[in-house]
């Protein structure tokens, strides 16, 4: 017998977390007053030790890591079980940079060191991993020209962004949200593929030897 396609509240939930998610890091800078600059500063350092309205940031993280981890409920059968796995860690690992926060952009401001650097490994781990993961897809199950190039383009992002941050410092924070949004619309696509199969959207697996 095979299984049904996942209960329709469940990518609902997930797409609405991106929603919640991407609302929190636009409103964030409001609340963080002036010393904030959202062109420059990043989304976790609007999640920052020691700053006054950084539950939105933290908030923006902890929904984005659960929102992947419910896509990854629904699309597990699809992506098979070595991309799903990724796919969740990327999703664990989003969630722990909102519980470890980074050190605060300002200067003066105390913070725990152990917990800022345990916030850099993670982050840092969750790109590697998304990055894996969305190769593993490509390599191994879509033939959409469509959802090809838009995948492609989410890899060039997360490899070239976070580049564009380092070369353009003052544009980091454009950067990042960039990122952060683009991949929102891609896994809210995925959460939208109901059918265990892709009845919507998936073709048969690429055929790489023929």
């Amino acid at each position: 017998v095979s299984m049904r396609s996942s209960p329709a509240p469940l990518p609902i939930l997930a797409i609405a977390g991106f929603g919640i998610a991407t609302a929190a890091i636009i409103a964030a800078p409001l609340v963080l007053g002036d010393q904030y600059d959202w062109i420059v500063r990043s989304v976790s350092e609007s999640a920052a030790q020691q700053t006054t309205g950084a539950w939105l940031g933290r908030l923006a993280l902890l929904l984005s890591g659960l929102s992947t981890i419910a896509v990854c409920i629904v699309r597990a059968r699809v992506w098979g079980a070595v991309a799903t796995t990724a796919f969740a860690l990327f999703g664990f690992m989003w969630m722990l940079t909102a519980i470890y926060s980074t050190r605060s952009w300002i200067e003066t401001v105390s913070y725990n060191e152990l917990e800022s650097s345990l916030h850099s490994v993670f982050a840092s781990a969750m790109a590697i991993i998304n990055l894996g993961a969305l190769v593993l897809l490509i390599w191994g199950r879509y033939a959409s020209r469509t959802w090809r190039v838009a995948t492609v383009g989410l890899i060039a992002a997360a490899t070239l962004l976070p580049l564009a941050s380092v070369i353009l410092p003052e544009f980091a924070g454009v950067s990042q949200r960039v990122m952060f949004f683009w991949t929102y619309v891609w896994l809210s696509r995925e959460a939208l593929l109901l059918s265990e199969t892709g009845k919507t959207a998936l073709n048969p697996p690429l055929k790489l030897m023929e």
